[in-house]
């Protein structure tokens, strides 16, 4: 049927309208081939607006521009081509719709290649370019778009993760906020954050005490609760180790450097409040150490085999020291961390910056033999909300 008749364009939109709410990347093309719309989450991840990713070219115009050419590898780039070039050849030949003049300048690729008619549906590979350059594998699909009443009217291409979807949703079960924050970290910088360190006391101890399977069980249970806490409070988790664990509380996130420190202390005292919950003989004790970077460097780490957050700077390591150094339950907090907070952030946790005293955390009675030699000077305090 003619393409060119009345609704074509209301259809091709309700297409477009769907596909924005799957937040996926993705384009349509329309009946000439030409690229007609890129969800905005395409346009995030090539970091191109609509004319750098070729708006109303054919695509395989749009598909030399250096947008595409630099966003994903040669290789992968050349295997798509090849796969949809008899379709386009065959498009070329029979096409009389509205844009059929734009395909005579199509360079349809080398003599030889044989018109094929396009499957209702297919897939390939592309491998995606970071702009960090990190090579990401990813799967396309590509749906021919058609209607009852109208007949072909285009065609719509999905780009996704080449993972199965058992896999997949072990991402789901995360908090999808907290993986923005992480998303955003592509590019490592440097900017002010308050550091969370946490500890079980006597960890050790306990795991002999314990059956192995007990333990582990305690040990997530303790560390799924941290970070959710981490999560909720909009702050970024950073690495596990034992039963430990760390956080970041950007400043950018929480709207001012004083409520990136409430919110780390709101975390601090909701996990060890969970912790006081727990049967245990004797009590279990979370040990906490918070302090505050005014330029903590935060990037992403990618292996093959992990992701995680990874910070840079000092305080990382004094807040370390800082936490080891706290015993029986206690949250230490640095001199520079509370006086990030303001009177109407400190009232909301019962503190009184103005009249709070500090010892250097080398006379700490339980200061750790590496906190007197790292970071002795460092001033510290006792949190307790209501003092």
């Amino acid at each position: 049927m003619d393409p060119t008749i009345e609704g074509v364009e209301e259809l091709l939109d309700e297409v477009v309208a769907e596909l924005e709410l799957t937040r996926s990347a993705c384009f349509v093309l329309d009946a000439a081939l030409r690229l007609r719309w890129a969800s905005s989450e395409l346009h995030t991840m090539m970091a191109a607006g609509r004319e750098e990713l070729g708006y109303g070219e054919h695509l395989l115009q749009a598909l030399t521009r250096p947008t595409w050419t630099a966003r994903v590898t040669p290789e992968s780039l050349r295997r798509a081509g090849e796969r949809i070039l008899p379709y386009v050849v065959a498009h070329a030949e029979g096409y009389e719709g509205p844009g059929a003049g734009l395909l005579a300048g199509v360079d349809t690729g080398p003599v030889g290649v044989a018109a094929a008619k396009p499957p209702a549906m297919w897939t390939g590979t592309l491998d995606y370019v970071e702009l960090n350059g990190t090579i990401v594998p990813s799967r396309y699909s590509v749906t021919m778009l058609g209607h009852p009443e109208v007949g072909w009217i285009g065609a719509a291409v999905v780009i996704g993760s080449p993972l199965r979807a058992t896999v997949l949703e072990l991402l789901t079960r995360g908090d999808e906020q907290l993986f923005e924050r992480i998303a955003s970290l592509a590019t490592p910088r440097a900017e002010p954050a308050a550091v969370l360190f946490v500890d079980l006391e006597n960890s050790t101890r306990l795991s002999r005490r314990l059956s192995t399977a007990s333990y582990f069980e305690l040990i997530s249970h303790v560390l799924t609760a941290t970070d959710t806490a981490i999560a909720r409070h909009d702050g970024i988790v950073g690495k596990h180790a034992g039963d430990g664990a760390t956080g970041f509380f950007r400043a950018s996130d929480a709207g001012s450097a004083s409520r990136a420190a409430l919110n780390a202390l709101q975390t601090a005292l909701e996990v060890q409040d969970m912790v006081g919950t727990l049967a245990h003989d004797p009590p279990l004790c979370l040990n906490v150490g918070v302090h505050f970077a005014p330029r903590l460097y935060l990037g992403q780490l990618i292996t093959s085999g992990r992701l995680e957050v990874t910070a840079l700077g000092d305080e990382v390591n004094e807040c370390a020291r800082v936490q080891e150094s706290s015993r029986g339950g206690t949250i230490l907090a640095t001199k520079l961390l509370i006086e990030q907070l303001d009177p109407q952030d400190a009232e909301t946790l019962g503190l009184q910056p103005e009249t709070t005293v500090y010892t250097q955390l080398g006379d700490w009675p339980t200061a750790s033999d590496k906190a007197r030699r790292d970071a002795a000077a460092l001033p510290v305090t006792h949190v307790v909300p209501g003092t």
